[in-house]
């Protein structure tokens, strides 16, 4: 528990010093000034001043603003963090799961219809991971915030494990069904949605300007290109420390309701393919 709180002072100490980083929208960098109002005064002179022929995220051991930026959001990253778990680890946490009898050795992967591939990986390792938990305590799930209800759909057809699929949101209610009706590939006309996108084309169409006006707004705005690339990757790195922080809060929550025994954050996902891959797994 110490380990987690310690983490999690020293992320938001980190993000009060970039908030306005954090709570900006790209779409104002150019009519809000973000470049002069967002960044510290000396990390922002050594940016205007850097040389951009190298790597300059790559780490070094200079004593620069950007390095030391670079390196304290690595630090304060879930990655960083002690106490966070992975998928072998967790039969450490819940005696009931064993690595050794994991489902995929019995089971053929599944045609995932109408999902990405980031989708079709989330789905596939945490779908597991309870199927495992589940079974081996005879256990029903539910899903709640379950969206479109890929994972429940998941659990239940491929191991007939019975769920409850819960969500406020009536989109999402209805693109649940949507999504059942497209994989049982049930008929439905598409002429409006074809009227409809070939209406809102000449809309659109009808309100650009010429070419000409085009490329005149764009060369008078082509030099605030190299900054929106560098303001950009300093949010990139900042997003590992809000997800930490995120995490980390909820997680000491859960550690300080006496009704549940254990909680971990977890490592589920491989983050290259899903960038935000972790977890809380609690027990009552």
């Amino acid at each position: 528990m110490t380990e987690y709180n310690q983490h999690f002072e020293k992320a938001l100490d980190f993000i009060n010093i970039y908030q306005e980083l954090i709570d900006c929208h790209l779409v104002d960098f150019i009519t809000e000034g973000l470049w002069d109002k967002c960044l510290p005064e000396k990390l922002r002179s050594e940016l205007e001043n850097i040389d951009m022929s190298g790597d300059i995220w790559e780490e070094n051991n200079t004593d620069s603003e950007l390095s030391n930026f670079i390196q304290l959001t690595k630090s304060l990253s879930l990655e960083s963090c002690p106490a966070v778990i992975c998928v072998d680890d967790l039969p450490k946490l819940l005696p009931q799961f064993s690595t050794e009898r994991m489902i995929e050795n019995k089971f053929v992967y599944p045609k995932f219809e109408l999902m990405n591939t980031k989708k079709s990986h989330e789905i596939e390792v945490l779908g597991k991971v309870i199927a495992e938990i589940a079974l081996s305590t005879r256990s029903l799930v539910i899903d709640a915030g379950a969206g479109k209800a890929y994972l429940s759909t998941y659990l239940s057809e491929h191991f007939n494990i019975p769920v409850l699929a819960i969500d406020s949101s009536q989109v999402c209610h209805k693109g649940a069904i949507n999504r059942q009706e497209k994989i049982q590939k049930r008929k439905r006309t598409l002429t409006k949605i074809i009227i409809y996108h070939n209406v809102i084309k000449i809309v659109i169409f009808l309100l650009i300007p010429p070419a000409y006006v085009l490329q005149e707004i764009y060369q008078n705005h082509i030099h605030f290109e190299s900054r929106l690339r560098l303001f950009q990757m300093l949010r990139i790195y900042m997003s590992s420390v809000v997800e930490a922080a995120i995490m980390l809060d909820r997680i000491i929550f859960l550690q300080n309701d006496i009704k549940c025994s254990k909680v971990a954050v977890i490592r589920l996902f491989d983050p290259t393919l899903s960038p935000r891959c972790y977890g809380i797994i609690a027990t009552k």
